[in-house]
């Protein structure tokens, strides 16, 4: 039996390393997310074997289904995915495509603000994040 392992590519790497950062996480951290959202994706598939849905948090929500199609490598899964964008996303593009503050960059300023309230003594701990 031969082992099969999964290999990032490229771009994936590039994108694990910018979360790592922007996350104060090891890229360890942040590939074992990324694989235990795969393992759920999985557990998603084993449970219909057709057509199931996955969300990507603040992203989409996809629509997967799998079609056996048989090639000269013999049978082969085909998958076709839909991605509906979330409304976090939507707002994110549409911000930035109107030249306004994006709520990403409205967070990022607030964190930033209160950091600063703290070393002066005017907040006592920093807020829970909310989204």
């Amino acid at each position: 039996m031969t082992k099969k392992y999964l290999k990032l590519s490229n771009v994936e790497k590039e994108y694990i390393k910018k979360i790592a950062i922007l996350s104060n996480s090891t890229e360890v951290d942040i590939t074992d997310m990324f694989l235990k959202m795969l393992t759920i994706f999985s557990l998603d598939y084993y449970d219909s074997t057709v057509e199931f849905s996955f969300c990507i948090p603040f992203i989409a929500n996809l629509k997967v289904s799998v079609e056996e199609k048989e090639t000269s490598e013999g049978i082969q899964p085909y998958i076709k995915i839909e991605a509906t964008p979330n409304d976090s996303l939507i707002k994110e593009i549409a911000a930035i495509s109107e030249g306004i503050e994006t709520p990403i960059e409205g967070r990022v300023k607030g964190r930033i603000q209160d950091k600063f309230k703290m070393k002066l003594g005017l907040l006592e701990a920093i807020p829970e994040e909310t989204f």
